[in-house]
Parts: structure tokens; C-alpha cells; sequence
């Protein structure tokens, strides 16, 4: 595929949607209330991203999607003692890194892999 965009008001044809870490992600949290609160706003989030998903593939576009690793967890970003370094942020906002001018597409800083990887299948020339 190559990239083609040269103003902001053609159709959209191809686009990037981003992802959210899945209520799977906080399953190892310890205190209930904390847990369930982080999993219904990751289920509403996703639920959102759905729909949008579902919205721009009724109007032909090509979504491209960062895959996200479901056997992750929050416990896999905490020290020796429980507790918590440095979570990666969810590829959520893929556009914070990545700018298309004409037939280039600039990615501009390292985010979450997730979002590498799919502009990768997507293209493999990009500029860093």
C-alpha cells in the first residue's frame, strides 16, 4: 500500500484506529473496587471503538488496528514488591506519533509497539 494524502478534505480511505488495554488487563489487581472500576471504563472504551470501527467501515474505509497482546497484565509492569514501574500507554492515540505528508509517512517517536507493527503490515516504508 502506499500513502496519498495531500490535503485534509478528500475521502478517507484508509485509517488508523486506535485500541485500549482490555478489562483482562487489570485482572490481577488486588483491591475489587479499584479492579472493577478500571475493567467497566476499559469495557465501555472498547465498546466505543467498536462502533466507530463499524461506522467507517460502512463508509468503505480500509481500519487498520493496533493488536494489543490479551494475555498481558497490569502484574507484568510491577517490581519485586508488588509495586507498579512503568505501564506502556495503550495505542489509543496512534496519531500522536505518526504524521502522512504526500506519499510519506512520518513516525515521529517510539510509542506502544502495537501501533509499529500495524503501520508495519500496513507499509514497511516509513521514516522514523
Amino acid at each position: 500500500m502506499t500513502y496519498n494524502v495531500w490535503n485534509k478534505w478528500d475521502k478517507l480511505n484508509t485509517v488508523m484506529l486506535g485500541d485500549c488495554y482490555g478489562p483482562e488487563f487489570f485482572r490481577d489487581i488486588k483491591n475489587d473496587k479499584i479492579k472493577s472500576a478500571l475493567q467497566r471504563i476499559a469495557v465501555e472504551t472498547q465498546e466505543d471503538l467498536e462502533n466507530l470501527y463499524r461506522i467507517l467501515k460502512e463508509f468503505g474505509c480500509k481500519v487498520l488496528r493496533p493488536k494489543l497482546e490479551y494475555t498481558d497484565s497490569i502484574i507484568n509492569y510491577t517490581d519485586h514488591k508488588g509495586k507498579i514501574t512503568s505501564i506502556p500507554r495503550a495505542p489509543l492515540q496512534p496519531r500522536d506519533c505518526q504524521l502522512v505528508v504526500g506519499n510519506e509517512l512520518l513516525y515521529t517517536a517510539e510509542d506502544h509497539r502495537a501501533i509499529s507493527t500495524a503501520l508495519t503490515e500496513y507499509n514497511k516504508n516509513f521514516s522514523y
